[in-house]
C-alpha cells in the first residue's frame, strides 16, 4: 500500500525490482480516483481490495505497507482474516505513519513552501491560515473531502499566483493541483484507517535511520539509508523478503 510514483522517494517499483522472481506484488492504482477516493468510506475501499484478492484465487503471502498507507495494509490484512476466517498474513509496515488532520495540514506546508520566495508575502499568508483553519476545525476528518477540497483549494491559489512567474501553463498548472488534491485525498483516507485500524498478530516494521515509528508500531529492524533510499536498498529486500518467505 503506496500512493504510487510522482514523489522524489524510492517507490515499491524499486523494492519489487530489488525482490526479483517471486510472489507477484500487487499495488492499488489511485491516480485518477480523486472524486471517488473520498465519497466512499475506507472500510468500503478496503473490503473491495480484499474481494479482488480473493477473486484471483492466489494466497496472499503478505501486505506492505509504506509511510501512510501501513495503516491501509493493517486493515486489509484485519479484513483479509475476518472474511476468510483465517490467521491474518504478514504485514510488513516500511517507515510507518498514522496520518491525522495536522498531518494534512503539514504536507500543504511542504508543497507551499517552494513557491514562497515568489507569491506575495500577505497572499501566502492569508491561504497558510485557510489551509491550516481547516485543519484544526474540529471533526475536520469527520467530512474529509470537504477538509482536502479546502486545503487543496490553497494550493490552487498559490500555484496559479505562482505560474506567471514561473513560466508555468495553464495545463500544467492544473495537473500540479490536480495532483495534490489526489495525493490528500490518499492522506485522508490511510487517516481513516489510522483511526480504525489496529495492527495484526504478523506485523514487521522496517524503518530508515532518522525514522521515528508511530507508538505501537517500534521498529523491529532499523536500516542505515535515508527515507528516500529505504524501499531502494538491497538489504531492506532481503528483510522483505525474509517476512514474505519465513526464511532465515
Amino acid at each position: 500500500m503506496d500512493f504510487g510514483p510522482g514523489r522524489r522517494e524510492a517507490s515499491f517499483a524499486d523494492l519489487a525490482g530489488a525482490l526479483g522472481p517471486g510472489p507477484t506484488i500487487l499495488e492499488p492504482i489511485f491516480d485518477g480516483a480523486r472524486d471517488d477516493l473520498l465519497r466512499r468510506p475506507v472500510a468500503e475501499h478496503i473490503a473491495g481490495w480484499a474481494a479482488d484478492l480473493r477473486d484471483r484465487g492466489r494466497p496472499v503471502v503478505g501486505l506492505l505497507g509504506y509511510c501512510a498507507g501501513a495503516a491501509l495494509a493493517c486493515g486489509l490484512a484485519d479484513e483479509l482474516a475476518y472474511s476468510a476466517a483465517v490467521e491474518a498474513p504478514v504485514v510488513v509496515l516500511l517507515d510507518p505513519l498514522v496520518i491525522d488532520s495536522a498531518g494534512l495540514y503539514a504536507n500543504f506546508e511542504t508543497a507551499v513552501e517552494s513557491f514562497a520566495d515568489v507569491v506575495d508575502p500577505d497572499e501566502m499568508a492569508g491561504v497558510r491560515a485557510e489551509a491550516l483553519a481547516a485543519a484544526r476545525a474540529p471533526g475536520a476528518l469527520d467530512d474529509p473531502a470537504t477538509t482536502v477540497a479546502t486545503i487543496a483549494a490553497g494550493y490552487e491559489r498559490v500555484v496559479t499566483a505562482s505560474s506567471d512567474l514561473l513560466g508555468l501553463d495553464d495545463e500544467l498548472a492544473e495537473q500540479f493541483t490536480d495532483y495534490f488534491e489526489l495525493y490528500l485525498s490518499y492522506l485522508a483516507l490511510a487517516a481513516q484507517a489510522g483511526v480504525k485500524g489496529s495492527r495484526p498478530p504478523r506485523t514487521v516494521v522496517l524503518t530508515s535511520a532518522e525514522h521515528t515509528a508511530p507508538d505501537g508500531w517500534a521498529a523491529d529492524e532499523v536500516f542505515g539509508v535515508s527515507r528516500e533510499d529505504l524501499l531502494a536498498d538491497p538489504a531492506v529486500a532481503v528483510a522483505v523478503a525474509r517476512c514474505l518467505t519465513g526464511r532465515s
